[in-house]
């Protein structure tokens, strides 16, 4: 069919589609040898509720290479993202965890030029490899490939949760992990978590957020970990562990960088 006069003019308005633009995050490295980093990573662990005891090893871990942690970072570039709204998480993170207001600076050695030169981040994610298995009795990821890494010590400020700001940054760290030009040349990647088995558990469990990223599961510990609620009962949790093939994505094309 032919279109003419005022369909013509209909036809191409609605092709014309303007891109929102949405608030973008930068990963910057956290530097285990910064005092303020690691007061940081420890005040966030504690927002967390897990593993505030472990900063010390990661610490050590991430100098020797195989844990890598990084800092969600809102990005400043005017050109891609929505500053009006990034404003607004970050006033809702400081409004809630108000020690936080003190800005760091991207003091670690492998931090890239481009980044932030000062920044309060909302949240922090790490790549770990295969060596950290060893130290993880029944719960090892089981693949011992060097390209399989895991997506661990993900925490995003619960000011800002449900906002999207964790599905930038995984988005960001499985881009990183599988650039051909990168550090890491993903070929998988795996995660660890809560079974969403009762309707108790379902309300803190995020299977179904990394199913819709592609994550399937292969391997489930039961009573891997215990909680105590509020009047006493304990609950014995199951971890689901998940993986993902990145192996398509190791293209030139996919190529992107870190900050």
């Amino acid at each position: 069919m032919t279109l003419t006069g005022s369909d013509e003019t209909t036809s191409t308005s609605q092709a014309q589609v303007t891109l929102k633009k949405v608030p973008q995050i930068d990963l910057v490295p956290w530097d285990p040898d910064s005092p303020s980093h690691v007061e940081r990573l420890t005040q966030q662990r504690v927002a967390c509720g897990w593993d505030v005891n472990r900063v010390q090893k990661w610490a050590t871990q991430q100098r020797e290479g195989y844990k890598f942690i990084y800092w969600i970072v809102l990005s400043d570039s005017p050109t891609t993202s929505d500053p009006q709204t990034a404003s607004s998480w970050l006033t809702k993170h400081l409004t809630l965890y108000p020690t936080e207001s003190t800005p760091l600076t991207p003091s670690s050695p492998s931090s890239s030029p481009s980044a932030p030169q000062i920044f309060i981040p909302l949240g922090h994610i790490s790549l770990d490899t295969s060596a950290l298995d060893v130290s993880r009795g029944r719960l090892t990821y089981d693949l011992p490939s060097p390209t399989a890494y895991r997506v661990t010590t993900f925490y995003v400020s619960r000011s800002v949760q449900g906002s999207g700001i964790g599905r930038l940054a995984m988005d960001r760290i499985e881009g990183m992990a599988s650039d051909p030009k990168g550090q890491f040349k993903a070929s998988v990647l795996a995660i660890s978590t809560a079974l969403d088995d009762d309707e108790f558990k379902k309300k803190y469990s995020i299977v179904e957020w990394y199913a819709r990223r592609g994550y399937k599961p292969y391997k489930y510990v039961e009573r891997a970990w215990n909680h105590t609620d509020s009047n006493g009962e304990e609950w014995g949790w199951t971890a689901i562990f998940m993986k993902k093939d990145i192996s398509s994505l190791l293209s030139p094309e996919n190529s992107t960088s870190l900050t």
